[in-house]
């Protein structure tokens, strides 16, 4: 396959920054600001102008097929539910292969907090999922949180309730008093009790069972009217329908596990292990966008071990027309100079691609973990693309041609600055942006 195979998916909206007084040259630092090379003049008008600042693209370290090369999971899509459109809601169901602890489900609209703490250490690690998002945070010796990794936002806790200020400026309600080690929600510490958007929408989240034995998400309504129902295996963890419901229209009680409707509504149905919809039809796709073949079982998926058998990761993926491979390379000893290893991709073809990674000790755990990033990606045309990371998040891309972008972010995960470099020869200037965000 010709082409890079990793992608920085575009995201879906620009972020809103307001440039304050004039534009001048900013510190020296890591990310090499310059002078500003747009200036914005308006006669007889604030100094004040807004514009778009590219956000940080959504990044993905996956190939094609959903092959994770860093780690070696494979995600795949199996389907989605959607109801009210752009205002509505919907929840995606997602597997995980490769992994040694084995296939698992996940749902979008699943969420809580995940504790990792080891007895007779300080530190804990909290992990806050929203919406698909993974954002890590440690506790200080203060009672604050930290954060430490993901997409930015605050974290609070004040009588039982963790409250979680996401970037755009959504508050989430994490309860501690709902605990789950089930439903893959990775909610061991509080589980998602309510999000309340700027637009003054509610979503409201809706548990059946027991905190801290069987305790699973029955529904997520919203104050527009519309909910996502999530019917279990009896009393137990395990989803077996999903339904997308208008409640203006037909209504459904939050906690009830079977709703008995008379309409037709978008639905997501466990059948033989594959996840059927109301028309029929079984979806399976990897997050870049190849869509297997309806009824077909690609893709044939093969793992093995990696890491002096520390983990398990995907080896092979057969997609009903060739076979592409996967090879991980050692992980350095933490006392070598070189810190570095390579993962490989080949694809049927025999293209090869190089997936180069930095270790390093996460001081977000206590002991560390011994953790890689990726640095780079070569494509079987040799060109090579380069990254750097703030807090998982892409923060300096630096394409084949030369050209790069940086991004400099708060600890709200807002882009505080802004520069792109354009390709040597190009004529064209360094242009950067400094931006304020109202609190």
């Amino acid at each position: 396959m010709a082409g890079a195979l990793l992608s920085l998916r575009p995201m879906q909206f620009m972020e809103r920054g307001v440039i304050v007084g004039s534009l001048k040259a900013m510190p020296r630092s890591p990310i090499s600001s310059v002078l500003v090379a747009t200036v914005w003049a308006f006669a007889a008008a604030p100094t004040v102008a807004q514009i778009d600042v590219p956000s940080p693209k959504v990044f993905s370290i996956t190939d094609r097929n959903g092959v994770d090369m860093v780690r070696g999971s494979l995600t795949m899509n199996l389907g989605t539910v959607a109801v009210g459109g752009a205002e509505g809601l919907s929840n995606s169901i997602s597997v995980i292969e490769g992994s040694i602890d084995g296939p698992y489900y996940r749902h979008s609209l699943a969420a809580g907090i995940n504790r990792f703490f080891n007895p007779g250490r300080s530190l804990q690690t909290l992990t806050v999922t929203y919406f698909g998002d993974s954002i890590i945070f440690t506790r200080s010796s203060d009672g604050g949180y930290i954060l430490k990794g993901g997409r930015g936002g605050t974290l609070s806790l004040s009588g039982g309730v963790y409250t979680y200020i996401a970037p755009d400026g959504s508050m989430a309600s994490y309860a501690t008093a709902l605990r789950s080690w089930e439903d893959n929600a990775m909610a061991n510490e509080a589980s998602l009790l309510s999000v309340t958007r700027p637009s003054g929408e509610v979503l409201t989240y809706h548990y059946s069972g027991t905190s801290g034995v069987n305790l699973r998400l029955q529904s997520v309504t919203s104050t527009r009217g519309y909910q996502i129902h999530f019917e279990h295996a009896g009393s137990g963890p395990n989803v077996v329908k999903v339904e997308a419901i208008n409640n203006t229209v037909e209504a459904c009680a939050p906690t009830a596990n079977v709703c008995v409707l008379t309409q037709e509504w978008p639905t997501l149905t466990l059948v033989n292990n594959s996840w059927v919809d109301n028309l029929g039809r079984v979806q399976r796709s990897s997050p870049d966008g190849v869509i297997w073949v309806s009824g077909a079982q690609w893709p044939v998926i093969n793992s093995g071990y990696i890491w002096d058998n520390e983990q398990t990761a995907v080896k092979t993926v057969f997609d009903g027309n060739g076979t592409w491979s996967y090879s991980y390379g050692s992980k350095p000893d933490p006392t070598w100079f070189d810190q570095t290893s390579v993962n490989t991709i080949t694809d049927p073809n025999g293209h090869v691609t190089t997936v180069k990674l930095q270790w390093s000790e996460n001081f977000s755990y206590d002991p560390p973990r011994y953790e890689p990033t990726l640095v780079s990606v070569t494509d079987h045309l040799n060109q090579t693309t380069l990254y750097g990371f703030q807090r998982g998040t892409p923060s300096w891309v630096q394409y084949p041609e030369g050209d790069s972008e940086t991004w400099l972010l708060n600890r709200k995960g807002n882009v505080v600055a802004y520069q792109h470099k354009p390709k040597l020869g190009s004529g064209l200037p360094t242009s950067t942006v400094s931006v304020t965000h109202a609190d």
